[in-house]
C-alpha cells in the first residue's frame, strides 16, 4: 500500500475492507467484520408452521372460492357483465376504505391514466378472459393452475 492511501484511510476512519489472515484475498466488510447489519440471531433460517399456515389457508380459501364464484357467476351472467360486477365491487370497497381513513383520491390526470391502464391489462382483461375461460372448463382448473387433459 502506497503511503498516501494510509494517510487518507486514516483520515476517513476503519477501512471498509481488510485482509484476514486465513484469506488471501480482501473481503468487503465493515470494521466489525459483518457484510451487512443483519446478524443470525435475530433472523430466524425458517418460520414456524403456526405463524405462516393460517394465512396461506385463508389465501388459498379466498384465492379459490373467487373461481368458484366466477363459475357460478357466467352460468347467469355475461363474462362482461360479471366484469363489469366484480370491478365495481373492488371499486365501493376501495371508496368505503377511503373513507374510513378519510384518504383523497388523486386529482392528477396523469397518476388516472396510470391508473386506468394498469386496471384495464392487470383488472379487467384477466377477469374478462377468466369469465370466457370458465364457460369451457370447471372452475378447479383456472384455480389451481393445472392444464386441462384431452
Amino acid at each position: 500500500m502506497s503511503t498516501a492511501f494510509v494517510v487518507f484511510s486514516q483520515q476517513l476512519g476503519p477501512p471498509l475492507w481488510r485482509e484476514t489472515v486465513s484469506e488471501s484475498r480482501a473481503t468487503s466488510s465493515y470494521g466489525s467484520g459483518r457484510v451487512s447489519g443483519v446478524t443470525t440471531d435475530i433472523t430466524p433460517d425458517k418460520a414456524p408452521l403456526r405463524a405462516w399456515l393460517p394465512g396461506f389457508v385463508a389465501l388459498a380459501a379466498i384465492w379459490g372460492s373467487s373461481f368458484l364464484f366466477i363459475k357460478v357467476g357466467v352460468a347467469e351472467l355475461h363474462p362482461v357483465q360479471l366484469t363489469l360486477y366484480r370491478v365495481l365491487a373492488g371499486a365501493l370497497t376501495l371508496l368505503v376504505v377511503l373513507a374510513v381513513l378519510r384518504d383523497r383520491l388523486p386529482g392528477e390526470p396523469r397518476v388516472w391514466a396510470h391508473l386506468f391502464v394498469v386496471a384495464a391489462f392487470g383488472v379487467a382483461v384477466p377477469f374478462t378472459l377468466f369469465g370466457y375461460g370458465e364457460q369451457r372448463v370447471e372452475s378447479m382448473l383456472p384455480a389451481s393452475g393445472t392444464p386441462p387433459r384431452r
